[in-house]
């Protein structure tokens, strides 16, 4: 019986596997980019002391096929705002000014304004969405890797990586075309937990419990 109950936490370890992570250096061959993905999902404005609150995006390169639209969007409204075309070439950078007090933001280069939370926002690639559970099949297209913002002075002075796949099938892969964007001034705001984890947890104390109780 009690070779069952610690079967159970191998259980969930096998229906839940721990993926292998993803560092910055996978995509840029820069070795002494170690960081990896955070899968960040939505994300917050840092500058924002009611005094030139605003954000800095550079299309740093293109792997494969031509860019897609890139943008900010509001993860309540779904109003959006393109920072980039799909005309856009590398090194191409933008500047959004925000209003944090009606939460209006402006692409300066454009001109284009929209409505967006600068306290929790996505980013797009022409159809998919930094939010997972938003996309078609809830397939990840982001990969975001926080770096510091002196680390690496070929992003600029960027203190968040964004890699961007055009297709489900290169995200699944981590593979294949994308587009690579560096922000400053952003940070992410966090994600709710994966719901394996909280059950290979819950299921691992579950079977301690059983095994102490057993063994008194």
């Amino acid at each position: 019986m009690r070779q069952v109950l610690y079967a159970i936490p191998l259980l969930f370890l096998c229906i839940f596997p721990v993926q292998a992570s993803i560092s910055l250096s996978d995509f840029t061959g820069d070795t002494s980019m170690t960081e990896v993905d955070k899968s960040d999902e939505l994300f917050r404005l840092t500058d924002a002391n009611g005094d030139l609150d605003d954000a800095t995006v550079f299309l740093l390169d293109i792997v494969g096929t031509g860019s897609q639209n890139f943008g900010i969007y509001d993860p309540v409204t779904g109003e959006r705002l393109e920072v980039f075309s799909h005309l856009d070439t590398p090194i191409t950078s933008a500047t959004l000014s925000w209003d944090i007090f009606s939460d209006l933001v402006t692409n300066v280069g454009t001109g284009e304004t929209a409505v967006i939370d600068w306290e929790s926002f996505g980013f797009y690639d022409d159809q998919w969405l930094s939010e997972a559970g938003a996309n078609p099949g809830s397939i990840d297209h982001l990969y975001s890797f926080e770096v510091g913002a002196l680390a690496h002075p070929s992003l600029l002075g960027s203190n968040l990586a964004l890699i961007w796949f055009d297709s489900e099938q290169a995200a699944s892969r981590g593979t294949g075309h994308y587009d690579f964007i560096a922000v400053s001034d952003i940070e992410p705001i966090g994600n709710v937990p994966e719901p394996g984890l909280p059950l290979l947890l819950s299921g691992g104390l579950v079977g301690l419990g059983y095994t102490r109780r057993l063994s008194a």
